[in-house]
């Protein structure tokens, strides 16, 4: 057998013992077990053990797998040393369409259903322009040739906050609105508050609603009239929230916690709409909508019981408003 000074390259030891008389598979053993002495089983699971600047961290590994608490060892002492010593992991840069659609998932359960669809409809403008852009490359001057656009586009003021508003919420999640929040301005909104309608004209609004193929538009707007209730206060009522017998109105969900279940005195006029109303539903049970789909109103199927008008018909929707801006400033509700 040749010797070992014939191969260019130096070979383990063998069976045999080395210089020192240790052998060689026998060390690597000793060197395992000094590496692995930080693990111990304990009720039938691996436990590690260590210390980190004289504090002493026992902990479960929750297996019984020892490859699998080795590395768990390793991934647990790696982080407290990187902690104790201030270092932090980097992240990679995320496109704008990653941080969104992470924002919507980590958010959207405790949304409501119409706060969402506002920061869908934002991100479907957003996404436009900022999609496959890095989150560090939308600085205020991105922000504010983003705002020139919509403009150009004939987007309103108010949508337009209402978009950056979206950004700015995905930004401050990564950390990143601070260094430009000084630079970004948001552009002036229309703040003229409503009017009170002249005698002529609520009647002219009322009869125009007597005269319209839908047949809620007219019950909806004299109940707006005489309660002063916000739009979807109405628009999503069970027959469960009107006393016919106390003559009152208890509103259920609202746009505040503090109108949320408050008791609406019923006068005459808003009584006989309810009252009317309610007689094309003879058989609507409590729980059922008080406006439902209109769809099935025209079609004589009774109540819908699936879903309300959440989306209402536009001209249902203006005029409701035009009344809601008199009651909410303090005009004569009484007039209608």
């Amino acid at each position: 057998m040749p010797s070992s000074d014939a191969f260019p390259f130096a070979l383990p030891p063998s069976a045999t013992d080395d210089a020192n008389g240790i052998r060689f598979w026998q060390r690597r053993e000793d060197q395992e077990r000094t590496f692995n002495v930080s693990l111990y089983k304990r009720g039938g699971v691996w436990w590690m053990e260590f210390v980190v600047r004289g504090i002493r961290v026992r902990e479960s590994t929750f297996t019984a797998n020892k490859n699998l608490a080795i590395k768990a060892e390793r991934a647990r002492r790696r982080s407290i040393e990187e902690s104790v010593n201030g270092i932090t992991a980097i992240e990679r840069p995320k496109r704008f369409s990653i941080a969104s659609a992470e924002w919507i998932a980590a958010n959207e359960a405790r949304w409501s259903k119409s706060y969402l669809t506002i920061h869908h409809t934002s991100l479907n403008h957003l996404d436009l322009v900022f999609k496959t852009r890095l989150l560090g490359e939308i600085t205020h001057s991105a922000i504010s040739k983003y705002q020139s656009k919509r403009k150009r586009e004939g987007a309103s003021n108010r949508t337009i906050n209402i978009e950056i508003a979206t950004l700015h919420l995905i930004l401050k999640r990564n950390k990143l609105w601070s260094t430009i929040e000084d630079d970004v301005h948001m552009l002036p909104e229309n703040e003229e508050i409503g009017r009170a309608l002249e005698p002529k004209e609520a009647y002219q609004l009322l009869e125009a609603c007597f005269r319209s193929n839908q047949p809620s538009l007219y019950p909806a707007i004299v109940i707006y009239c005489n309660t002063g209730l916000r739009s979807a206060e109405l628009r999503r009522a069970r027959w469960k929230q009107v006393n016919f017998v106390q003559e009152e109105f208890q509103v259920g969900k609202s746009k505040t916690e503090g109108d949320k279940g408050r008791i609406i005195p019923l006068n005459k006029t808003a009584m006989e709409a309810f009252t009317a109303w309610k007689a094309r539903w003879p058989k609507a049970k409590p729980v059922d909508y008080i406006f439902p789909s209109e769809k099935l109103a025209f079609k004589g199927r009774g109540v819908c019981k699936a879903r309300c008008d959440d989306s209402p018909q536009t001209r249902s929707q203006q005029a409701a408003r035009v009344v809601e801006e008199s009651v909410e400033h303090g005009q004569e509700a009484g007039r209608c």
